[in-house]
């Protein structure tokens, strides 16, 4: 004989508290939302032509889905219909709803009771563009936009890391804004550095070159030289001459060695190449910007 879903629930060995079944009539009694240890049939009841399913659907815990072997939910809608109306599904329409059933409360579940299933990535480093820019003094060309570029421990990138800016040297070369705009102050080089603050250990840093602005000509403090194996070294200094008149951009031109297996060049100082046999010479030349010192200097090479 067909049974309501009530009958079902605690119709059976075990009602939904885990206590044995007493009796008969209690068994009957109205239960809404009671939990069973046992698999129940799946019953339709039908109401003035439209159907409801007493509905058997895996039960929900935290953020994700948890489903115990034989445990279910079965929801008494409304009182007990008449026996005539209860239609058992068959086995395969009983397989098809599970699935539908679960699948739709998974994602649910996923969509709106994840909390805690996604972790946020961490930073793990940070890099800062671009990269060894050259600004000038004066009023024009003489800032330079700085950007933190971070990689989380992910993989993941992110374009705009939450970072706090500062300059070292604080005076005298350039100065740096909140945002990361460097401005010029006097020749020089300065680091520009952007820390992390979500981990304040996390840094990254850039070198900022301030140059003079309206070069005309560059000229060598000497044409010519030599180096050896008793005078390894001899040092050249680089003038520009601008609009604003002379500065000595030593130490921020770009020094060029037109042979370095025989000799290099750093900040005007030329250095003979170490254990070298055979001698030669070697031009030297200072640049800034697009203007390069002329004449260049000549620097005989000796063993």
């Amino acid at each position: 004989m067909r049974r309501s879903c009530q009958e079902c629930l605690c119709g059976e060995d075990f009602c939904g508290d885990g206590r044995p079944r007493l009796s008969a009539e209690r068994s009957r009694r109205r239960v809404r939302g009671r939990i069973f240890l046992r698999k129940p049939r799946f019953l339709w009841r039908s109401y003035g032509g439209a159907t409801a399913l007493a509905a058997l659907v895996p039960s929900l815990h935290g953020s994700a889905v948890g489903v115990r072997t034989g445990i279910f939910f079965c929801y008494n809608f409304q009182q007990r219909a008449p026996k005539e109306f209860h239609t058992t599904m068959s086995s395969a329409n009983h397989n098809l709803r599970i699935a539908g059933a679960f699948a739709a409360l998974s994602m649910l579940a996923l969509a709106v009771s994840c909390t805690g299933f996604f972790v946020n990535p961490t930073l793990t480093s940070l890099s800062v563009g671009p990269v060894t820019p050259t600004i000038e003094t004066g009023t024009t060309g003489n800032t330079v936009q700085m950007t933190a570029f971070g990689t989380n421990n992910d993989g993941s990138t992110n374009t705009h890391p939450s970072v706090a800016w500062s300059i070292s040297p604080t005076t005298g070369v350039a100065t740096i804004s909140t945002s990361g705009l460097v401005t010029s102050v006097a020749i020089g080089t300065a680091t520009v550095t952007a820390t992390s603050n979500q981990n304040p250990t996390i840094l990254g840093t850039q070198t900022v070159t301030v140059t003079v602005g309206c070069v005309q000509s560059i000229q060598l403090s000497q044409t010519s030289g030599s180096v050896s194996g008793n005078n390894p070294t001899l040092s050249l200094t680089a003038t520009a001459t601008t609009c604003n008149g002379p500065f000595d951009v030593t130490s921020v031109a770009t020094w060029t060695s037109s042979n370095t297996n025989l000799a290099t060049v750093s900040a005007g100082t030329v250095t003979e190449v170490a254990g070298i046999t055979t001698g030669g010479s070697v031009t030297i030349t200072a640049t800034i910007g697009n203007i390069v010192s002329n004449p260049p200097a000549t620097i005989t090479v000796t063993p």
